[in-house]
């Protein structure tokens, strides 16, 4: 009878597999840099020759390694910050007319920091008021940057240096505030170990892999006043084939506490020029895009899903928007990996599945449980901090996501017997994402944090729950074909949940299943 209820269940909740295929934009031929696209780099380079003041803050100088070791999550901490209170007559100085418009600049230095982000506020610029950030690293600039009603964190700038451009039509510069300052302490772009593990990206030798790992990108999340480095990959939603909505795949950890979504640097393109690992691209000169809103995140599957702000830009290498399949994976699955370990271009890992719905902890007193996720041992390559929220792609499944990266060991090159990762399991994170993918299902809740297959049906604090724990204590343990029934079940048990919280058919059918052992167990009581 046990084994005709988890058959039952499982069967009640199985349906036809949902999946989409990647699409692919071919490259622009313009052959302008982001730097370039957003103001010529000669015209960045003579503004940065002028004569403008510069505050320079030595609070974390010769101090990258202490902030390292201090950080408190050292998986996801790539910059700490600190807060400043600087206005407009702090910061500029005399501007320089250019036809009918003033440009005044002002240098920002933290002495040691690999890379910077800034936060301003915008809300005292007018209309026709610009804001640019000057890149001396590059060179290259961002902006423009208009007003705006909340403080805003500027792109990240490689190296300890950035430059503000206020560009106004009067000749006094607009009200502007700096609020803080985040301090690179990871260098960005360093390879994290020796080629060749991790594998560069431009290593993989298939046509279709190439085109999807243009849809990785590197995600800079503000925490606090410090910054978290993860990677997300770009999701086709196939009833938009016309317009290629702009939406992020990645882990839910990246985004735990208050994250405003608005505030997220997406880097895309960041990646060496050849297998060897050589010349990255400056910070400067690849495309970026801002998060616009979270649409999805699931703590019990450490699932995050996000819209970006407008379309996203195409690139050197042209931009994909991957494709996705809720199959459940199976044991020896080939599947690849693409991310950004450490803040460095981009990589890949090749590997195949060991397990599937595996239970695992974010932390060592287990305060974050994550569930039914997928593990997978790496053969070649291996993932660090910053490789959090990559998606795990079915090799041979047209590259597939099938998980994003959410726990793991620590690993070495050249050790791959202990190299392995636990993913968050797409095929149920798409329950809650399904009315943006596939808009006639709507989305589901998220997941609660029970496991527990009678618990999802009746309630944690039921009666039945209560009179089948009865029944296992009672009726089970005591003999040793007892003992063996319930450890099949509870090997079952994740898979059972799972489908119980999804299907309300299967849920009946636990509940249906279930009574006989229920009065069992108010008899043992």
């Amino acid at each position: 009878m046990w084994s005709a209820l988890v058959l039952g269940i499982l069967a009640a909740g199985s349906a036809a597999g949902e999946y989409a295929d990647f699409v692919y934009v071919a490259p622009e031929t313009t052959g302008k840099s982001a730097a370039s696209a957003a103001m010529p780099r000669d015209a960045v380079q003579a503004w940065l020759q002028q004569d403008y003041p510069s505050r320079v803050f030595t609070a974390f100088e010769a101090k990258n390694g202490e902030l390292a070791a201090n950080a408190e999550n050292p998986s996801l901490e790539v910059a700490s910050g600190f807060p400043l209170d600087l206005n407009t007559e702090d910061l500029f100085g005399a501007g320089f007319q250019e036809g009918d418009e003033w440009v005044f600049l002002a240098g920002i230095t933290s002495l040691d920091a690999h890379a910077l982000r800034l936060l301003v506020d915008l809300s005292g610029l007018q209309a026709g008021d610009e804001l640019w950030l000057l890149s001396p690293s590059g060179p290259g600039a961002h902006g423009p940057f208009a007003a705006a009603q909340t403080a805003q964190w500027l792109p990240t700038v490689e190296g300890d240096t950035a430059v503000l451009m206020l560009r106004t039509a009067a000749p006094a510069p607009p009200s502007l505030r700096l609020q803080g300052l985040s301090h690179f302490f990871v260098p960005l772009g360093a390879q994290a170990k020796a080629t060749p593990c991790p594998t560069p990206v431009a290593c993989e030798t298939s046509s279709a892999g190439q085109k999807v790992s243009t849809g990785i990108a590197m995600l800079i999340i503000p925490s606090g006043l410090g910054q978290f480095q993860c990677t997300g990959a770009l999701i086709n939603n196939p009833a938009t084939a016309d317009t290629l909505e702009s939406l992020i795949l990645s882990a839910n950890h990246c985004f735990s506490g208050e994250v405003d979504a608005t505030q997220v640097d997406v880097i895309w393109d960041y990646r060496a020029e050849n297998c060897a690992g050589e010349n990255p691209p400056a910070l400067a000169d690849v495309p970026r895009s801002t998060g616009e809103s979270i649409l999805a995140q699931d703590s019990v599957l450490d699932g995050a899903f996000l819209q970006l702000s407008g379309a996203v830009p195409n690139g050197t290498y042209g931009r994909a928007w991957l494709g996705w399949d809720t199959r459940t994976p199976v044991l020896n699955d080939q599947v690849v990996v693409l991310h950004h370990p450490s803040g460095t271009p981009m990589k890949i890992s090749y590997g195949h599945v060991t397990a599937v719905s595996v239970n695992s902890c974010l932390d060592v007193l287990c305060s974050h449980p994550v569930k039914y996720q997928t593990e997978a041992h790496w053969d070649a390559g291996i993932t660090e901090s910053g490789s959090s929220g990559s998606p795990l792609l079915f090799a041979n499944v047209n590259y597939r996501v099938c998980g994003m990266l959410s726990n793991g060991n620590a690993q070495t090159c050249g050790a791959a017997a202990y190299n392995y990762d636990n993913f968050s399991s797409f095929r149920d994170f798409f329950a809650e994402i399904a009315c943006h993918l596939t808009p006639a299902t709507p989305c589901s809740d998220p997941l609660p944090t029970s496991a527990c297959p009678a618990k999802s049906a009746f309630g944690p604090g039921s009666s039945e729950v209560a009179q089948l724990r009865s029944f296992r204590d009672k009726r089970l343990m005591g003999s040793a074909s007892g003992r063996f029934v319930a450890g099949l079940y509870y090997q079952a048990a994740p898979a059972m949940a799972r489908t119980v919280e999804r299907s309300p058919l299967a849920r009946e059918v636990f509940k249906a299943a279930a009574m006989p052992f229920v009065a069992l167990g108010a008899r043992a009581e």
